[in-house]
């Protein structure tokens, strides 16, 4: 290709390049309407993501039954539960808060 024409071209896909951008621009806008521009799960999808999130981590210690799940403060979730230790006596319980943006903010075990 001549070097007269590179520019041309480079051009070209620069303005044509705005387009892709704007058809994006509409899905964006529905995602972040969708979950309150809260993070990744908002609405009815935070309580299951929380419930299941906080299985995973407490499924470390044992077997692990979900007694509660409630809203913290907007855009987290608290879940409570027990943990059947083979290895102890009795039941252990613990409590999780889980955040909109998919991480855990503490778990702790008792």
């Amino acid at each position: 290709m001549r070097k007269s024409l590179l520019p041309l071209v480079f051009g070209g896909a620069l303005a044509l390049g705005g387009c892709v951008y704007a058809g994006l621009a509409p899905a964006v806008v529905e995602a972040v309407r969708e979950t309150g521009g809260q993070g990744r799960y908002a609405g009815e999808y935070l309580a299951p993501a929380a419930e299941e999130a906080c299985r995973g981590r407490a499924a470390r210690h044992g077997r692990v039954e979900i007694t509660r799940v409630e809203p913290h403060n907007p855009g987290t979730m608290r879940v409570y539960g027990t943990i059947e230790d083979p290895y102890r006596v009795r039941d252990r319980s613990f409590s999780c808060l889980f955040r909109s943006d998919g991480n855990i903010g503490y778990f702790r075990l008792s």
